[in-house]
């Protein structure tokens, strides 16, 4: 078996990963990746992104451990939470400002929560597949 997936998680049929071996793989991956603590909020680099990662292997092997991870991890990314006159927001890549973006802050840190509590596809991520041929 090959460690290097280039197939993406829509190719993999239903909660069992399809191709024997890649599920074990996955699992393997997410136990490694798991960390509860970590200097970075994000969603590329950072908590967000690895909360993500967890969503996404609940999404596919309904195992509720990978769930309560995601839960666990947002917990402590609501430590770096800033609370300021027009809402909450988050630091960016080196906790020196608040970062607004995508990638290291606070839009990445919202969508990775709002998905949490509210599942649903990743944005720019998890597109529809194609419907029939009109």
């Amino acid at each position: 078996m090959s460690t290097t997936c280039c197939y993406t998680w829509r190719s993999f049929p239903g909660p069992s990963l399809g191709i024997e071996g890649y599920g074990e793989l996955a699992r393997c991956i997410a136990d490694d990746t798991y960390v509860k603590y970590a200097f970075v909020p994000g969603l590329f680099e950072g908590l967000s992104g690895i909360g993500e990662f967890m969503l996404d292997m609940y999404v596919f092997t309904g195992e509720e451990r990978y769930r309560r991870n995601a839960f666990d991890i947002a917990e402590t990314l609501l430590w770096f939470r800033i609370e300021g006159e027009d809402g909450t927001a988050f630091p960016g890549r080196w906790l020196t400002r608040i970062s607004h973006d995508y990638a290291t802050g606070s839009a990445g840190v919202g969508l990775f929560l709002s998905r949490l509590v509210r599942p649903h596809p990743r944005h720019f991520v998890d597109l529809a597949p194609p419907g029939p041929a009109e």
